[in-house]
């Protein structure tokens, strides 16, 4: 009987770092390397820069936002004062290894909660489709705890829609021209 043994922690961990590439960071809580999106908001003197955490993982690649989920939270811009609405997402960088469509436009939701830090989403969709799919998170905590719990992503997006009050602001930033 051949018995198997298990590598050290120090060396697990050195075999992890040396596996992260260019703009991927290793999740320390899973089995993934996370790919990063570079997110840049505002003009190009002083971009506002994040990097959101990709969700090409197993389990929550997946993730949709309705299109009646996306118009009611478009007719909270027009209603509330803190919902606002720009059309000044100026680069919008996918990881290396995702192979995006060209004519792929983006929309990013920062919401500062009064109650919890502030949380973003990126969302990829074409012009001609109605399929608005989520493609990344921002803080990797969120990401993370959305990882774990994918209904935690609903529960915000609905709580974006449901519960204005709760929020600081809600800033959506988009590529698109309309």
């Amino acid at each position: 009987m051949t018995t198997r043994r298990t590598p050290s922690f120090s060396f697990t961990l050195y075999s992890i770092f040396q596996s992260c590439k260019n703009k991927q960071v290793y999740n320390l809580c899973g089995r993934y390397n996370l790919n990063i999106w570079n997110i840049k908001i505002g003009g190009p003197s002083k971009p506002i820069e994040f990097q959101f955490i990709d969700l090409s993982l197993p389990g929550i690649s997946e993730l949709r936002l309705e299109p009646t989920q996306l118009r009611k939270i478009m007719d909270l811009t027009e209603n509330k004062d803190f919902y606002q609405l720009f059309i000044n997402l100026s680069e919008v960088e996918p990881p290396i290894a995702q192979n995006y469509v060209d004519k792929q436009d983006f929309i990013t939701i920062i919401a500062r909660s009064k109650a919890f830090l502030p949380y973003g989403l990126v969302i990829g969709f074409k012009e001609e489709s109605v399929t608005f799919k989520i493609v990344a998170l921002w803080p990797k905590s969120f990401a993370s705890a959305c990882y774990k719990r994918p209904k935690l992503l609903n529960n915000a997006i609905e709580n974006i829609i449901e519960s204005p009050s709760d929020f600081l602001s809600v800033s959506i930033y988009s590529t698109a021209k309309k």
